[in-house]
């Protein structure tokens, strides 16, 4: 997306690739690691089995110096903030500009559209808080549905985008994305069940 010019989408597309490999395996090495070790050592298992995303967080406290540990607990820190802020603005600009300029007020003022994208910005953080607050809400289930509901409405324009398939066709397949993706959390945690089921079985 920030490539100068369609030259250099070739470097780009290799660094982004070997960046995504190396951050996907350091993440499924964790993963494992985290299973393996708490599975040896349960008495220091309980925050990880009430809520499995904790194991990263968990493992930097009790393997790596204080001083160490902190880095490590910095970096999620930092990443989380990145993408706060990113998204915060993305959804403020997004209402602001597709929503409330292009139906409600066509011909607003630059500063009343500045004025809108602030209060949206608290709209969405306040929205967000009563999201997280939920003890129920896990940041992987969350972040599934939101990328099956963008892959749901892009991914068929995408794919069959073209003289054959028509921009009416390609409306009404990004307009089934809601279905495709509630479809798809649904037999997930159906999927998730039957999973957590066997496994316990398996273990038992």
């Amino acid at each position: 997306m920030a490539a100068d010019s369609h030259h250099s989408i070739v470097h780009a597309r290799r660094i982004s690739m070997t960046w995504m490999i190396l951050c996907l395996a350091g993440a499924v090495a964790v993963g494992f690691f985290g299973i393996a070790y708490f599975n040896e050592h349960p008495a220091v298992a309980g925050a990880v089995n009430q809520n499995a995303e904790r194991v990263f967080i968990e493992l930097a406290q009790i393997l790596f110096n204080p001083w160490i540990a902190g880095i490590l607990l910095s970096a999620i820190l930092a990443a989380v903030m990145s993408t706060l802020s990113c998204q915060l603005l993305v959804c403020s600009s997004a209402i602001t500009e597709d929503l409330y300029k292009a139906f409600l007020r066509k011909h607003a003022s630059q500063k009343e559209l500045v004025w809108v994208g602030r209060v949206m910005v608290l709209v969405v953080a306040l929205v967000a808080i009563a999201l997280a607050a939920n003890p129920e809400n896990r940041v992987l289930g969350l972040v599934s549905y939101a990328w099956a509901g963008f892959g749901a409405a892009f991914g068929p324009v995408v794919l069959f985008s073209g003289d054959v398939v028509t921009h009416d066709a390609q409306r009404c397949a990004g307009g089934d994305d809601h279905r495709c993706a509630d479809g798809y959390r649904l037999e997930t945690v159906r999927l998730a069940g039957s999973v957590r089921n066997y496994s316990g079985l398996y273990l038992w």
